[in-house]
């Protein structure tokens, strides 16, 4: 026998979530839609930490919910550092990306890539940054990227095994 009060109180929650989300949507299409304005926050951020306070004059109408978070660690790093945090990000991810291509070829490269990959996909939707151990996790991560071994200058592909001796 189901017990009463528990689906209403689930559909109040997906509620409050679809209007969460609905206020995000709109807040990205003020942001980003014909409609925006260059202000000087958009080149100098509003400071590291400020989301809530800089998104509470810009909240859509009708959304009562306090957002700390944009949900996105990619978006919310443009509205609070500006470009100079997106640029610091971009360069430190090209040099991963182009520090993995040169590296050897085998099975950590791509593992180091491929979860690297992974959390900056979920990075784009959630913020996993925050979480401190997700974050330790990320820069031991671009740390065992960086430190693994560059392929010689006109190596081959071609591995030669080596002659085994037989007691």
């Amino acid at each position: 026998m189901r017990k009463k009060g528990r689906a209403p109180a689930a559909l109040a929650s997906i509620r409050e979530e679809r209007a969460r989300l609905d206020g995000a949507v709109r807040f990205l299409r003020g942001k980003l839609g014909p409609s925006f304005r260059p202000e000087a926050a958009v080149v100098l951020g509003t400071g590291l930490g400020t989301f809530e306070s800089a998104f509470a004059p810009r909240r859509p109408p009708g959304v009562e919910l306090r957002w700390t978070h944009a949900h996105s660690d990619w978006l919310e790093a443009a509205i609070e550092g500006g470009l100079p945090v997106l640029c610091a990000v971009a360069g430190i991810a090209l040099l991963v990306v182009r520090h993995l291509l040169r590296a050897a070829r085998g099975a950590v490269p791509a593992a180091l890539a491929a979860a690297l990959l992974a959390l900056a996909i979920h990075a784009a939707v959630d913020f996993p940054l925050r979480i401190p151990a997700v974050a330790v996790v990320a820069a031991v991560l671009v740390g065992a990227a960086l430190s693994v071994e560059e392929e010689p200058a006109g190596a081959s592909l071609v591995v030669l095994a080596r002659p085994v001796a037989v007691a």
